[in-house]
């Protein structure tokens, strides 16, 4: 809740303290590729295009929505798109990669997508991790079903424990604190959030130093840096 724990825990005395900022100056932590897409313009197309057939038969109408029709056909492409970014920007076969979503629906849409996503990549492998999560793995198999907890603790444990190819880890919350994930090459923000901290939680599960010469990417599809001036000012930095 964007509380101080500093001020809360230790009366606002702090021993030592690094900005994000200098730990990349010196090498502590990585400096990661952060790239927006044209998937970012999808929400604010439609509610432009939902404003638009609402006004009244004129000129006017009739040329917004022959430019929103060409902007369209740039934007709308589906997977296809995702297909096209990430193909641009994943050069290497083997890589782990968490994806944050807005809700469990948007989760279990992207989960069903994540394939043709990753297409021009190769096979990868999927996990999530969310509250409430059914056990259908064992009820296909007709065995007595885990608890939820359990359920994300074997995703979690199976997501880290992967070694080879492109595996992907897509989450609702859960992953923003308090859970620790070694080795992630990127992340891909489907979840917008005004919140600086939830934002830097979650593209701080990319940027622990892990030793690897590897380009760390961000993928921010909702736009997020331009919600707060957060990344503006730690890119001034």
């Amino acid at each position: 809740d964007e509380r101080n724990m500093t001020q809360e825990i230790f009366d606002g005395n702090v021993a030592s303290s690094i900005s994000l900022s200098q730990a990349m100056l010196e090498g502590l932590l990585p400096v990661p590729l952060y790239i927006n897409s044209k998937i970012a313009c999808r929400g604010e197309f439609e509610k432009i295009s939902r404003k638009v057939t609402k006004l009244l038969p004129s000129k006017e109408k009739y040329e917004l929505e022959r430019k929103l029709e060409k902007i369209g056909q740039k934007i709308n492409n589906g997977a296809q798109d995702m297909q096209q970014m990430l193909s641009q920007y994943i050069t290497e076969k083997n890589g782990k990669y968490i994806i944050f979503c807005n809700t469990i629906e948007a989760l279990e849409d992207a989960y069903q997508n994540a394939d043709a996503w990753f297409s021009e990549l190769g096979k990868i492998k999927k996990y999530k991790v969310y509250s409430n999560q059914p056990d259908e793995e064992n009820r296909k198999k007709g065995l007595k079903q885990r608890n939820s907890r359990d359920v994300n603790q074997a995703n979690l444990d199976g997501f880290n424990n992967e070694n080879e190819g492109l595996s992907v880890l897509l989450c609702v919350d859960i992953l923003n604190e308090g859970v620790h994930v070694d080795g992630i090459d990127g992340v891909i923000l489907l979840r917008r959030t005004l919140s600086p901290i939830i934002y830097f939680q979650q593209i701080g599960r990319a940027l622990s130093f892990s030793g690897r010469n590897k380009q760390i990417k961000i993928f921010d599809l909702v736009n997020n840096f331009g919600n707060h001036n957060a990344i503006d000012s730690f890119k001034k930095k």
